[in-house]
């Protein structure tokens, strides 16, 4: 049991609620100039990790507590994944069940194969935030799609994407004076393209060969922005879909993700809450405080809804309630960053065998 702070309950409120309006708000500005300034497009989900970070235990050190008695950098590594995995295989049949059961109930079939659960690369994946600017040519995939986009200069004519080894290839949407060329002898689609625009064509393949030409010649490096991220891609290349997504995406959601979204609700903000509201009850085999997990679950959704607002954002209050009982079951926040990194891998996975390819 840690010692309770010195600090008055108001005082103690006040601290909480600060640090909770900062975050967000920071977690805002993070989220918006990521989407405005291209430099920081690929930098936002650590600057946020590391604000989730810094800003309790900072707060926590000037007053002079230790944040390992809120369950900070406390727990080894081995231990925390055994009880995270075991976990695991108990809730997330239940949950793929309640998931196909509600997609089932909507009138859609799972489709496991290769194309469900491999992804592009991440130098292609992903939809660009940010407004293109003039010049520029943005090529990208999203699951089953390719886009292509453009904004020529004035005294440019026209822009030409060939795709090679493109078999059955659809066009889902395409601007005003997009031209088509299809060679059925050697699977090679050709599009056109002048002004300002976009097409964007079905992706069912493994792999895709692509070239970019710009009245004739080959587009400028510099001009061609790739992916989400925006980077730098050259005027011809290969892409292929893969699986080290899931690795990398697991890394990423517990590094980036899981690991400062725990430390700070379930270690900081349930750790402050802890000394503030309700008391600990027996809940299988650990004293909780119900109601500080619960108000702790309730701030976790409302800022998952104020950084993107969208109702299905404060589904994520009733997985915080697991996490905070762990929290307090194992005594660190490393076992429920653990599980909650599953989580979230768990769910992309579920989402990529139900959505329209």
């Amino acid at each position: 049991m840690r010692p309770k702070s010195e600090l008055s309950p108001q005082s103690l409120w006040r601290e909480t609620i600060g640090v909770y309006l900062l975050m967000t708000l920071i977690t805002l500005i993070v989220g918006w100039l990521q989407g405005s300034v291209a430099l920081l497009a690929g930098y936002g989900a650590l600057i946020s990790a590391l604000a989730f970070m810094y800003l309790p235990t900072e707060v926590l050190t000037r007053r002079g507590e230790d944040p390992v008695h809120f369950g900070i950098g406390a727990g080894a590594v081995l231990h925390s994944a055994r009880h995270a995995l075991k976990l695991s295989l108990l809730v997330l049949p239940l949950y793929a069940l309640g998931y196909h059961l509600w997609q089932g109930a909507q009138g859609r079939a799972p489709h496991v194969d290769a194309r469900a659960l491999s992804r592009w690369g991440e130098e292609l994946r992903g939809r660009p935030m940010s407004p293109i600017r003039s010049g520029d040519v943005r090529l990208f995939a999203e699951r089953d799609r390719l886009t292509l986009q453009w904004a020529l200069l004035p005294q440019e004519r026209a822009l030409e994407l060939t795709l090679k080894g493109w078999r059955g290839a659809q066009v889902r949407a395409r601007s005003h004076g997009v031209q088509l060329e299809r060679d059925p002898h050697d699977d090679q689609l050709t599009v056109t393209g002048s002004g300002r625009g976009s097409v964007t064509l079905s992706a069912p393949q493994m792999s895709l060969r692509y070239q970019l030409t710009l009245d004739g010649a080959p587009l400028e490096p510099d001009r061609l922005k790739l992916g989400g991220l925006l980077s730098s891609g050259e005027a011809q290349g290969e892409q292929r879909r893969g699986w080290w997504w899931l690795l990398l995406t697991l890394a990423t959601q517990l590094l980036l993700v899981a690991v400062p979204e725990e430390l700070f609700y379930r270690g900081y903000i349930q750790g402050r809450l802890d000394e503030l509201v309700g008391e600990d009850r027996t809940l299988w085999g650990a004293q909780v405080n119900l109601t500080s997990v619960t108000l702790t679950s309730a701030l976790f959704a409302l800022a998952h809804l104020a950084t993107i607002p969208h109702p299905a954002r404060l589904a994520v209050f009733f997985p915080s309630l697991l996490f905070g009982w762990m929290r307090r079951a194992y005594g660190n926040t490393l076992t429920p960053a653990i599980f909650h990194a599953i989580c979230n891998l768990s769910a992309q996975l579920l989402f990529g065998c139900y959505a329209p390819l």
